[in-house]
């Protein structure tokens, strides 16, 4: 009997170690479990994040897109109205020129009449004057 009972306590302590290595394995599986659902959540996220940013992407091309098509169409306005802005300075330096001179010889026709006081003053400041704007409209002409 004793041999009898030294089997049983020999086979509970092999049941009870089959039992705590099973527990053991079905706690590694659900450890498993939850690293493989963990892993898929983390792709369908990685997914996810992945389709936004090609979505943001695609948006940010569009945009770019369009405002090349902007920018094409307004460089063609902008040399339009830089030549004209040309012309207009040229026209202005030009008629400015004209004044400068019309204005010397009125000055010159004046003095033949006698000069008086006053414009005997300003006569040496009004040629230097009149040099100087008749070289800076030469310049902007040449420019």
């Amino acid at each position: 009997m004793t041999s009898l009972r030294h089997d049983l306590s020999q086979k509970t302590a092999e049941v009870r170690m089959i039992y705590a290595q099973r527990d053991e394995r079905v706690k590694e599986i659900a450890d498993l479990e939850c690293t493989v659902n963990d892993l898929e959540e983390d792709q369908d996220d990685g997914a996810q994040s992945r389709d936004q940013l090609v979505q943001d992407l695609a948006d940010v091309e569009k945009q770019i897109t369009a405002k090349e098509k902007e920018l094409k169409d307004l460089v063609p306005k902008l040399t339009t109205i830089k030549e004209k802005e040309a012309k207009v300075k040229k026209k202005y330096m030009s008629h400015l020129t004209r004044l400068i001179l019309v204005s010397m010889k009125h000055r010159e026709k004046s003095r033949v009449f006698g000069p008086n006081k006053e414009d005997k003053s300003n006569s040496r400041v009004k040629p230097n004057e009149t040099r100087r704007l008749l070289r800076k409209s030469n310049k902007s002409n040449n420019s």
